[in-house]
Order: structure tokens, then C-alpha cells, then sequence
């Protein structure tokens, strides 16, 4: 599971690539998340991964099937950024 393998603060900048898109009040579709990450420098294997990094994470995201969208569960505390 590709979960188990993320550096912490690899882990830390997906929360923070969805936090800044809703903060900067943008929808996270999947071409502007990679971006989000992209601007936030995440590591290669983050970028080539990152749909799947997401969907490794039920507990926290919600990844949209169909349309590509990524979504933080409310409940979920924002990060330190």
C-alpha cells in the first residue's frame, strides 16, 4: 500500500496542497492538485503517485472516481502551515 511507504513530509504536503486550494477557494480537480504540489515541491515519486497516495488514505480523503476531485473528510484537522 503506497501509504505505508510516504515520507511524513511527503504526507504533509498532500494535506497542505488541499488546504491551500480551499483557502485560495479552488476547486481541487486533479490537474490542480499535481499543480498544488508542483508549487509546494513535492518529490517526483509524490507527482507520479499522488492520485493513488490520496486514495491511501480513505480515513482522511475522498477521491472522486469520475471526475477527478480530491476532498479533505470535515472532521480532519487542518496543518500546520
Amino acid at each position: 500500500m503506497y501509504g505505508a511507504r510516504i515520507r511524513t513530509e511527503d504526507k504533509g504536503l498532500l494535506a497542505t496542497a488541499i488546504y491551500t486550494l480551499t483557502a485560495d477557494q479552488i476547486f481541487p480537480s486533479e490537474l490542480v492538485v499535481k499543480g498544488r504540489l508542483r508549487e509546494l515541491g513535492a518529490s517526483r515519486p509524490v507527482l507520479d503517485s499522488f492520485r493513488m497516495l490520496y486514495m491511501s488514505f480513505p480515513e482522511t480523503y475522498r477521491v472522486g472516481l469520475d471526475v477527478f476531485t480530491f476532498f479533505l473528510k470535515l472532521d480532519q484537522p487542518g496543518p500546520c502551515v
